[in-house]
């Protein structure tokens, strides 16, 4: 399925660390934090997403994928561990407005976290999208994959999409994402 080669991820993280955000593309400096998280998640032995969530132009949280390290467990994707440390900052709070929240993740959340972050109401959630024609890259959005009434749900209130953001994040985010995928594939087949 993923025929791409292992990239050397020494060689991804010094062309990350090179990389200065473009004004002309808004969305750079919180794509490159989901870039260095993905990173930081394929170093330690995750496939390769990282992430963050942004308020008022701040970073709130940063985070990673952790599926396989320290130990296996299969919801730990850089959206959820974002999602879980925002319910628990806002646990007091009844009704929290989420209309000021941003999520950027390195890479389009998988279906299972969209639902959660339909559920959620993170207003906005971006993602760096490779061109259309990839063969690596789904047909359908995850949301579009939703059942109706979940898609409708997160058409009245929120926003996926696309994120503003350099060919170069969009290019690493791919090559960490795809150094990691054929040994994430390896382990969960193994599960029986």
């Amino acid at each position: 399925m993923f025929d791409q080669d292992k990239h050397d991820l020494t060689s991804l993280e010094q062309q990350l660390n090179a990389f200065t955000p473009n004004q002309s593309f808004p969305h750079d400096p919180f794509v490159k934090v989901a870039v260095e998280q993905a990173l930081i998640a394929a170093k330690e032995g995750n496939i390769g997403v990282g992430g963050c969530i942004v308020k008022d132009g701040k970073i709130v949280f940063s985070e990673r994928n952790r599926q396989f390290v320290p130990t296996f467990k299969s919801d730990r994707h850089a959206e959820m561990e974002l999602l879980n440390q925002l319910e628990e900052k806002l646990a007091d709070v009844t009704q929290p407005d989420m209309s000021g929240y941003q999520l950027f993740s390195s890479w389009q959340p998988c279906p299972m976290c969209t639902l959660r972050l339909v559920t959620s109401g993170v207003n906005q959630v971006y993602y760096p999208e490779l061109e259309s024609d990839s063969a690596d890259q789904a047909e359908q959005t995850s949301l579009e994959v939703l059942p109706p009434v979940w898609q409708h749900l997160a058409n009245e209130r929120q926003h996926f999409g696309k994120a503003t953001c350099s060919q170069e994040l969009i290019d690493l985010a791919a090559q960490i994402f795809f150094s990691t995928a054929g040994d994430a594939l390896e382990t969960i087949s193994k599960r029986r």
